[in-house]
């Protein structure tokens, strides 16, 4: 994968991370868990983001098919990213002992 490639995956999953992280803190209101958060986070918000994405800004795909990138790439991308993200997050904080499973 080249550095133009990496840069639009990047762009579209930040793209998508906005609405994501709206979504996730919007439905924290009715349940503040901390493993809900990242539940949502990952499930919730990025299938309610996707579809935002899909039915208001489904012309942006075709700039990325035109940089030879296919839809189902971005997406699994920037749910594989979530769920990196997340892993991280709940790894440091079972170290430093805030978060107990």
């Amino acid at each position: 994968m080249n550095n133009k490639k990496a840069r639009l995956f990047i762009e579209f999953y930040k793209s998508t991370l906005f609405y994501n992280v709206l979504i996730t803190v919007v439905t924290l209101l009715f349940n503040p868990s901390i493993y809900f958060f990242f539940i949502s986070l990952c499930a919730v918000g990025f299938c309610a983001s996707i579809l935002f994405k899909e039915f208001y800004k489904k012309d942006q795909y075709y700039f990325y098919y035109n940089c030879h990138i296919q839809k189902k790439h971005l997406i699994l991308f920037s749910f594989l990213s979530n769920i990196l993200i997340v892993a991280i997050i709940l790894i440091i904080l079972l170290w430093l002992n805030i978060l107990y499973m």
